[in-house]
């Protein structure tokens, strides 16, 4: 027998492999499960991928990792109802910041028989050098174990009905010529920004839509109709434009610049501190429409501005549009479109 001049194995391959083996059998055979082994050089603690099959032969895309021992030395500490696993304190965390839940499995090879505990931060204790779970022994690794698997896991779920849905709203969006997002006055008085973040997050959902919904944007506020004031002259709609505006960074972008422009000409007052120079007769929504309808004309307001905030106010949206035109690939053409009608816009109200 040549002894020297070849690689030599070890025991300890045979034995890791043997349990492997027999995991693996378990899970194609018993549980009708797919198992993907992880090779050497990525298991970090992480010996195979179980893959959830459903009884219709589906792959769910659930999956469990598990780390698996064979040997006698994994039988030796007993407990009441079970056996002491230890492990080691490098995987720890790893475990504790997985995505999917772990199991540990322990495999005695002559009886060809599995053990498992699921890893769970409040099932483990500490020892000297790592941690340790116990793993009862009423906890067979076989078939009828399935169940208790699958509680680990959220249910599966068909997605089909909700894509198709986003898929649909977000073709009637490209469609509309503008989008009206309405602000109650329930939410400028509690300072509620999240409605808002999240209308303007949801047009932002992939590239297509985000390029197709620029300038589509008006913002319309609910509640103060019968108010006299304008709008960047009561503090409470304000101090609401303020908070929003240090969550959300696409106004430019997305606000209508059009001759129009109320939402764009609101939340630009709001944040450069306007104020109204002249005395002019004041009129609510209603009458507004009143006198729109009859063909009169409004009473001009003259408006003065913080100059020093109307310019912190355009270097900062600029910087934000150029940010986003950039990530989306738009032309440089195109961004220089957008920042000119802002800039007509601004300069028309200063």
């Amino acid at each position: 027998m040549i002894d020297q001049g070849f690689p030599q194995t070890k025991q300890s391959f045979f034995t890791g492999e043997s349990g492997i083996n027999l995991v693996s059998t378990i899970v194609n055979n018993d549980f009708k499960w797919i198992l993907r082994v992880n090779h050497n050089e990525t298991d970090f603690g992480i010996d195979a991928y179980i893959d959830i099959v459903s009884s219709g032969g589906y792959v769910t895309g659930q999956t469990i990792g598990i780390q698996i021992k064979s040997g006698e030395s994994f039988f030796k500490t007993k407990t009441k109802n079970g056996f002491t696993f230890y492990g080691e304190l490098k995987h720890l965390n790893y475990y504790m910041n997985s995505q999917i839940p772990i199991v540990i499995i322990i495999c005695d090879e002559s009886k060809r028989k599995c053990y498992w505990g699921d890893f769970d931060g409040n099932k483990i204790e500490g020892t000297k050098t790592g941690w340790k779970l116990n793993i009862r022994s009423n906890n067979i690794f076989n078939e009828s174990s399935k169940n208790k698997l699958l509680n680990l896991l959220p249910p599966p779920k068909d997605y089909s009905d909700d894509l198709n849905e986003q898929w649909y709203i977000n073709n009637l969006l490209k469609e509309y010529d503008s989008i009206i997002f309405t602000i109650t006055k329930n939410d400028i008085l509690s300072r509620n920004i999240q409605p808002i973040c999240e209308f303007f997050d949801r047009l932002q959902v992939n590239d297509n839509l985000f390029s197709s919904l620029q300038g589509k944007v008006i913002l319309s506020f609910y509640g103060y109709n019968d108010d006299r004031r304008e709008l960047f002259e009561i503090k409470e709609i304000r101090r609401w434009f303020k908070k929003a505006d240090s969550k959300i960074t696409s106004w430019f972008f997305f606000l209508d610049t059009s001759h129009q422009a109320y939402g764009f000409y609101s939340y630009f007052t709001c944040l450069c501190q306007a104020r109204v120079i002249c005395k002019t007769k004041r009129m609510n929504a209603y009458e507004v429409v009143e006198y729109s309808q009859k063909g009169v004309e409004l009473p001009a307001l003259k408006v003065t501005f913080n100059m020093e905030l109307v310019v912190g106010f355009i270097e900062r949206n600029f910087l934000r549009l150029n940010e986003i035109t950039d990530n989306l690939g738009m032309p440089l053409e195109k961004n220089k479109e957008i920042s000119e009608n802002i800039i007509k816009l601004i300069d028309f109200k200063v």
